[in-house]
């Protein structure tokens, strides 16, 4: 029972999943509207009564949103923020000087002393800065501590949000006693005159997690720090607000960015409050923000993901170390391989690790011996050749004339619908058959491509590996070498334990 079929759903596709509900009811249910009657929906006129209102309810929702985009579109043009200006100012539109400072120090860091994006945001973590939500609720926050992690991480906070989110009646008493466990000082009076704790008595639905967000914070507690990332800092420091001027993306909230880092407003209009930054500024910003979503994340170490833990199989990264032990013990060594462990993940590795530049020194060596072998290199020319892959490519490049020869006979009526099927399918069984045959030999290419490269002459191949940079030695390496375990110290210590010993043998691709 609705007031009207637009308070039940505001979509066409929204009513065919509701009737598909009650058709699939062991139970007969009837639609009754408190403005329109009620609605027979086993009849096929009753359906399609249905379907013309939920058709107007959609019409209407379009119209407002249209109506709203053009409104914000005049606010944009003239200048006019529609909403709070972010970060860096109070609700009243006036600059709060301590984010003020924050923002401008974090555009210096960035366009003067070129820190990248993710050094500024380690150092505001590392002085705890708080971010513009720091301690207060947000549907967002509600959101994440209701979940197992809250549970783990949060229980007694995650204990009053299950509480306020029930579809059981709730007793005011309960709520008290859940809040101060979390923290808060309220009595039951106190507690009774909030209108979301009336909504939780009077219903059986729950709290919304924007009801809940308002309970949270008119309680007093306050909602766990979450710090700053690198999306967050991006998307406060290429906001137009900052520079005074009104930004406006139809459609979108301005104060997103793309996945590509792109910011997603367009700077249409100057508005009517004091800027922090210069818009030259902000398009500095905006286009640092572009190239860091744009660039594609490159290893900084020559074996990360080819070294792989001989104790769980994973593979090993390349990670500074901050242990002055390995500086001065390694010889000026500041970086490891490890095996990374990641706390309540499935994928945390078992913590194995190796200073790095004496590992990348012995696995050269073994690189550049093979290369100046005659019989490896002969190996690699040997098992690249394969009739098999030959056959398959061949194959590959004649599926699509043969996809063409079935449609053809499908349109002129030479074979039924169900013999079309049938052909595709098989056909489309064979390609992914020959697609896996060449996939697997695309490595053997690879390989066979660097070592027809490289010199044969010993002094003159160290003269070409020197000259390659790390993404060039990478891929030389990653074309070779399918995997190198690195073992466990036989001895419990790694440190003391010669890092060759600690090498298993390596796989070659060849």
């Amino acid at each position: 029972m609705v007031r009207h079929i637009d308070r039940l759903l505001r979509q066409v596709r929204d009513l065919v999943r509701v009737l598909d509900a009650i058709e699939a009811s062991p139970r007969e249910v009837q639609v009754v509207l408190l403005e329109g009657g009620r609605i027979d929906i086993s009849t096929s006129s009753g359906r399609t009564l249905a379907y013309i209102l939920a058709a107007v309810a959609q019409n209407e929702s379009e119209v407002k949103a249209e109506r709203l985009l053009q409104a914000r579109r005049r606010d944009a043009q003239a200048g006019r923020a529609h909403q709070a200006l972010g970060y860096g100012y109070n609700r009243d539109h006036t600059i709060n000087e301590t984010q003020a400072d924050v923002v401008r120090e974090v555009a210096r860091r960035l366009l003067e002393e070129k820190e990248s994006w993710g050094d500024v945001v380690a150092d505001l973590n590392r002085r705890r800065v708080p971010t513009a939500w720091e301690g207060r609720w947000t549907g967002m926050s509600v959101k994440s501590l209701d979940t197992e992690w809250g549970r783990l991480h949060h229980p007694d906070l995650h204990a009053v949000i299950r509480l306020l989110r029930s579809t059981t009646a709730v007793k005011p008493a309960a709520v008290v006693k859940a809040t101060r466990t979390a923290g808060a000082h309220w009595t039951i009076a106190d507690v009774r005159k909030r209108p979301e704790i009336k909504l939780l008595a009077d219903s059986h639905v729950g709290l919304t997690v924007t009801q809940v967000a308002q309970f949270l914070n008119a309680s007093g507690l306050s909602s766990p720090a979450r710090g700053w990332t690198g999306t967050s800092l991006r998307s406060m420091m290429t906001r137009g607000a900052l520079c005074g001027w009104r930004d406006h993306a139809p459609g979108r909230r301005t104060s997103k960015t793309s996945e590509s880092g792109r910011p997603t407003g367009e700077l249409v209009a100057k508005g009517d409050w004091t800027p922090i930054l210069t818009k030259k500024q902000v398009e500095q910003l905006r286009a640092r923000s572009r190239t860091a979503g744009e660039r594609q994340t490159e290893a900084r170490h020559l074996l990360s993901g080819v070294l792989v833990c001989g104790r769980c199989g994973k593979p090993l990264v390349g990670a500074f170390s901050s242990d002055p032990r390995v500086v001065g013990k390694r010889g000026g060594t500041t970086w490891r391989y490890l095996c990374p462990k990641r706390k309540n993940a499935a994928s945390s590795g078992c913590g194995l690790s190796v200073a790095g530049e004496d590992i990348d020194n012995i696995v050269t060596g073994w690189v550049l011996q093979a290369l100046a072998e005659t019989d490896f290199r002969q190996r690699g020319y040997t098992t690249s050749d394969d009739p098999r892959v030959r056959q398959a490519q061949d194959r590959l490049a004649g599926y699509p004339d043969e996809q063409e020869r079935q449609n053809r006979l499908f349109r002129a009526g030479a074979i039924d619908g169900v013999t079309y099927e049938d052909n595709m399918m098989a056909l489309q069984r064979r390609q992914d058959a020959d697609l896996t045959i060449v996939n697997a030999a695309m490595p053997r290419r690879l390989a066979l491509q660097v070592i027809s490269e490289a010199p044969t002459n010993a002094d003159d191949l160290l003269e070409w590996w020197l000259a390659k940079d790390l993404a060039g030695r990478r891929h030389v390496l990653r074309s070779l070498l399918a995997s190198v375990p690195l073992m466990p110290s036989p001895t419990g210590k790694g440190r003391g334990t010669p890092p060759v010993e600690r090498l298993g043998e390596p796989k070659f691709r060849v």
